[in-house]
């Protein structure tokens, strides 16, 4: 009817835009729809001028993807360590409608530890992949068009991997420090995949071995906590983890840190305190830090003197901060040890020691007494009892000695001379025993046991 001249409203769903108020004129108006997004848009219409006419007749309009320009990311933005998400991937026009048509391929990238990225297959214009992380971390993701496609691949996203619940504790700490130098030894609350776990902060009891300090109740917050731990001895500590609050968390993991000698101050004498007459010790020499560490990078010399008649001093070789010498003494008597810093060292030599050789079993009796008598005058002698080098030993049970000499002579038991013998009896433990004789005429007479 080219003489109706009333509007209708005329409307689209959908992300379609134009519609509104048709004017018209003649009988007919005319809207301009359009769509970015790739749908089928109902049109109806309203009698919004009250004209009476019917409005219930409809249409539809099917806008269609454009041509593929770019490809373009979709996912989730977060999971939990260990636990894959699929990422999607689209061929879409400039509006970013996925082109159901396209079907070439595109690299999918993923950056820090992520696992599964690789070669998008792309079909009715997408494709996906199933991205993983075991670190709780950012992990970005970028595209390549590794198949030359032509189309942008500058669209780009990221997934956040959070660290799961916590199951168990464990230690970080420096590898190695110097004596007298305290490490932080960090403790943690980890997930099964060893994130930490910010939102714990339930303690857990750090244990160190040998000589350390600073162990205990480490107080944990958000996730983590230290102890300060400290040996004045160079050893290597092992940290191990106790449960004492009760957490459940496992506490099994262990590590160990490494405390190295300081830096040598001082030589110190190391040996035996005894020995036996003519039986060689081995005297140790060191090298050692302020807390007596062997300093086992130090390598220059110092001299070693020994008392007495010792034998066996002189410039000890010190090689991985230690040196030895051999000493020995045919004397009993305590020998006295000293150092010299015959080499300029610089290091303290004021440290001594001692060794005290002891008489050997007896081995030896040997009769003595004047060199000189009178003829017929009963004359006190005495046999004594030596080691091998002539130093008095004690006989370890009682020993009878055969009495001779080289004269007509007699042995007597007693100052009177009343008793003879031809033997004299060394009680067990005794070094001596007292012997008399008489000559019976002058002469010269040698007396052996």
């Amino acid at each position: 009817n080219t003489a109706y001249e009333s509007d209708v409203t005329l409307n689209a769903n959908g992300a379609a835009s134009g519609a509104g108020l048709v004017d018209i004129s003649g009988g007919s108006g005319v809207k301009t729809i359009t769509d970015l997004v790739a749908e089928t848009v109902s049109l109806t219409l309203t009698d919004s001028q009250g004209t009476g006419l019917a409005v219930t007749h409809s249409a539809s309009v099917t806008f269609n993807a454009g041509g593929a320009s770019k490809f373009l990311l979709s996912g989730p933005d977060s999971s939990t360590a260990g636990t894959a998400i699929s990422i999607t991937v689209r061929a879409t026009d400039s509006g970013g409608n996925t082109v159901v048509t396209f079907t070439s391929d595109v690299t999918l990238a993923a950056n820090g530890s992520a696992t599964g990225a690789g070669l998008v297959d792309i079909i009715s214009g997408v494709g996906s992949l199933s991205i993983n992380d075991t670190t709780a971390e950012t992990v970005a993701l970028s595209l390549t068009d590794s198949q030359g496609t032509g189309l942008a691949v500058t669209h780009t996203k990221s997934i956040t991997f959070n660290a799961g619940s916590a199951t168990k504790f464990m230690v970080y700490n420096p590898a190695s420090s110097t004596v007298n130098t305290a490490v932080s030894v960090t403790v943690k609350a980890v997930d099964a995949n060893n994130n930490k776990v910010t939102s714990y902060t339930s303690d857990v009891t750090l244990a160190a071995s040998g000589s350390a300090t600073g162990a205990g109740l480490v107080d944990i917050v958000a996730g983590e906590g230290t102890k300060s731990i400290n040996d004045l001895v160079a050893q290597n500590v092992s940290l191990s983890l106790t449960d004492t609050q009760g957490t459940g968390l496992a506490v099994t993991h262990t590590s160990s840190v490494t405390f190295n000698p300081g830096t040598a101050v001082v030589f110190l004498i190391s040996s035996p305190t005894s020995s036996t007459a003519g039986t060689a010790v081995s005297v140790t020499v060191k090298a050692v830090d302020a807390y007596v560490n062997t300093v086992t990078s130090y390598g220059n010399d110092v001299t070693l003197a020994a008392s007495g008649s010792a034998t066996g001093a002189g410039l000890v070789d010190i090689v991985s901060g230690v040196g030895s010498r051999s000493i020995n003494d045919t004397v009993a008597q305590t020998t006295n040890l000293t150092l010299t810093d015959s080499q300029g060292t610089g290091l303290a030599v004021t440290h001594t020691g001692s060794i005290t050789f002891s008489a050997g079993a007896a081995s030896k009796h040997n009769v003595s007494g004047p060199s000189s008598a009178t003829v017929f005058i009963c004359t006190v002698f005495t046999n004594a009892t030596t080691d091998a080098y002539g130093n008095s030993s004690a006989v370890g049970s009682t020993t009878g000695v055969t009495l001779n000499s080289s004269g007509n002579g007699t042995f007597f038991l007693d100052s009177w001379c009343r008793t003879s013998t031809a033997s004299v009896t060394v009680n067990s433990g005794q070094t001596s025993a007292t012997l008399f004789y008489r000559q019976n005429n002058v002469t010269t007479a040698s007396m052996t046991a």
